[in-house]
C-alpha cells in the first residue's frame, strides 16, 4: 500500500471526496442563505471516527471490527446454508455481524466489506452518494442502512441483514409456493417502491435479482448502487451495461429513466415472482430480440399461467407504452390493497 506523510494515499482520496462535498455544501448555502440544508455524511470526519452515528451516518471503524463475530467471515445464503460469499460487484466479503443499538437491542447486520486496493476515486464517490441515498430510507420494504467506516482500507458499510436470503434464491429451493406467498412478495415490492416514489427516488435497476427477504420473508429492495434522488426524470446519452429486458421503451429509445421507467421494471419484477424466479424474462430470447419486443409489441409480456387476474392486471397498466398514461405505484399499492393508504411525502412524514 502506498503511504503519504504516514497515511494510505487511499485515504487522502476519501478525505478529497469529502472537502469536495463540503465546498458543495458550502456553495449551496451561500446560494440559499436561510435554507436549512441537510447534513451530509460526509462533514467533520474526525469527530465521525469517535463518535457513534449508528443511524444514518459515520460508524468509528473498532466498532464495526467488534460487531463481527470472533472469526465470522460468512452470510447466510438461500433458505438454510451459510458460507463464505464473494460478491461480484464492487464490494469484496460480506460479514455477518451484531450490532448494538442506543436502545440496547442487538441486531444482526451485515458488514460489506469494499475492495480497497482496487477502489478508484470514482467509485469511493458512487460508495459514499448510495450511503447518502440509503441514509434517508426508513421503511420495512427497504434494506435497511446503518452506517458506513470509511477512515481507512479496507471501507465498509453496515446494512440490515436480510435472514431470508435472496428472493431469487428462495424462489429456487421452494418449488411450489402459495399464489398467497407470492402475492405477498408482489405488495411489499410495490409498498416500497411507492415509499422510494414518494422520495423522490428512482431506482433504475428494480428486478428479482436485487430484492431480499426479512425474517417473515417480507420482500425488501436493496442495491441502491445505480438509483437517482431529488429528481423525477433523468436522461443519459448512452446506456452502458444496462438490463435490458427490464427496461422500459423511453428508456431503449430516449435513455430516460424516470419513476414510470420503475414501474415498468415492476410489472417485469411481477413475471419474475410468478415464475418464482425460474428464468429470466423473454426466455431464450438475446438482448437484441427482448429490444424488440419491449419497442415493437402492443404487450411485450403476459402474467405466467396460473396467475392471480390481479397479476395480469397489475402487469397491463405497468407495461403502457406511454408513460404520461402508465400508471403510478400509488395505483398499484390500491389494486393490490385496497385498504392500505399509500406511503406519506417526506414532507408529511417524520424525517431522519
Amino acid at each position: 500500500m502506498n503511504y503519504e506523510n504516514g497515511k494510505p494515499k487511499r485515504i487522502f482520496a476519501i478525505i478529497e471526496i469529502i472537502k469536495q462535498e463540503e465546498q458543495k455544501e458550502k456553495e449551496q448555502s451561500q446560494r440559499g442563505a436561510g435554507q436549512e440544508q441537510q447534513d451530509s455524511p460526509y462533514k467533520q470526519l474526525d469527530k465521525a471516527l469517535t463518535t457513534h452515528l449508528w443511524y444514518h451516518g459515520m460508524i468509528p471503524r473498532k466498532e464495526v471490527e467488534d460487531m463481527l463475530k470472533f472469526g465470522q467471515k460468512e452470510l447466510f445464503v438461500g433458505n438454510s446454508t451459510k458460507k463464505k460469499h464473494k460478491s461480484d460487484g464492487e464490494f469484496g466479503e460480506v460479514n455477518l455481524g451484531r450490532l448494538k443499538q442506543k436502545n440496547g437491542e442487538e441486531v444482526d447486520v451485515a458488514v460489506k466489506v469494499m475492495k480497497g486496493t482496487k477502489v478508484k476515486k470514482a467509485q469511493l464517490s458512487a460508495f459514499f452518494e448510495e450511503a447518502k441515498l440509503m441514509r434517508r430510507f426508513d421503511h420495512p420494504n427497504i434494506v435497511r442502512f446503518f452506517g458506513v467506516a470509511p477512515q481507512e482500507e479496507p471501507i465498509m458499510i453496515v446494512l440490515e441483514f436480510a435472514c431470508g436470503g435472496s428472493l431469487k434464491s428462495y424462489c429456487k429451493t421452494h418449488s411450489d409456493i402459495p399464489a398467497k406467498k407470492l402475492l405477498q412478495f408482489a405488495t411489499d415490492g410495490a409498498r416500497g417502491m411507492c415509499y422510494l416514489a414518494a422520495h423522490q427516488v428512482i431506482h433504475r435497476d428494480l428486478a428479482a435479482r436485487n430484492c431480499l427477504l426479512g425474517r417473515r420473508d417480507e420482500l425488501k429492495i436493496s442495491d441502491f448502487g445505480l438509483s437517482i434522488a431529488d429528481k423525477t426524470e433523468m436522461k443519459l446519452d448512452k446506456l452502458k451495461s444496462v438490463p435490458i429486458k427490464w427496461l422500459a421503451p423511453e428508456t431503449l429509445r430516449q435513455g430516460i429513466f424516470s419513476n414510470k421507467t420503475d414501474v415498468w421494471s415492476y410489472g417485469v419484477l411481477l413475471w419474475e415472482i410468478f415464475m418464482q424466479c425460474g428464468s429470466d424474462p423473454f426466455p431464450g430470447e438475446t438482448n437484441q430480440k427482448a429490444k424488440e419486443h419491449i419497442l415493437n409489441d402492443p404487450v411485450p409480456m403476459y402474467a405466467p399461467k396460473g396467475s392471480p387476474p390481479v397479476v395480469q392486471e397489475v402487469m397491463a397498466i405497468c407495461f403502457i407504452k406511454n408513460p404520461e398514461q402508465r400508471a403510478d405505484f400509488v395505483k398499484i399499492l390500491k389494486i393490490l390493497s385496497p385498504k392500505e393508504e399509500p406511503p406519506a411525502k417526506p414532507a408529511e412524514a417524520c424525517q431522519t
